[in-house]
């Protein structure tokens, strides 16, 4: 069985989006780290530095601050906070990805995405999205 890359929105993230790219770089090396009973590395840092620098960017300019990518990087946000043993964090990342689906017309306005709405359920479940 092969896999084909481009049946998955995830691939087209990374091909496409450096900050998404950077999100799924600090994401893999901090579950390494953890994994490996480690503090947060110094690329993990770099990566996570990177990912909320260009997210700030990204939300300071409207219709990108909703966008699908921009969507996926706060649903990592959210995951991120919650595997580290931030829940303060990870609440207000939750409610922060609350609001953007809201200003994007509600949870159905992803239908045309499946794939990121399913992660969002799965992530903002708490608020009823």
């Amino acid at each position: 069985m092969t896999f084909d890359t481009r049946a998955s929105i995830w691939f087209d993230y990374l091909r496409s989006d450096d900050m998404y790219l950077h999100s799924l770089m600090w994401s893999s090396q901090s579950y390494f780290d953890w994994t490996q009973g480690s503090s947060p590395s110094r690329l993990s840092m770099t990566h996570q530095a990177k990912t909320l620098d260009l997210l700030q960017k990204r939300l300071d300019d409207g219709l990108m601050a909703i966008s699908d990518t921009t969507l996926a990087v706060v649903v990592t946000l959210v995951m991120m906070t919650a595997l580290t043993g931030e829940p303060e964090s990870a609440t207000k990342h939750m409610g922060g990805l609350h609001k953007m689906v809201q200003l994007r017309g509600g949870l159905h306005s992803l239908e045309r995405n499946k794939q990121l709405q399913i992660k969002i359920c799965r992530y903002g479940g708490v608020f009823g999205l």
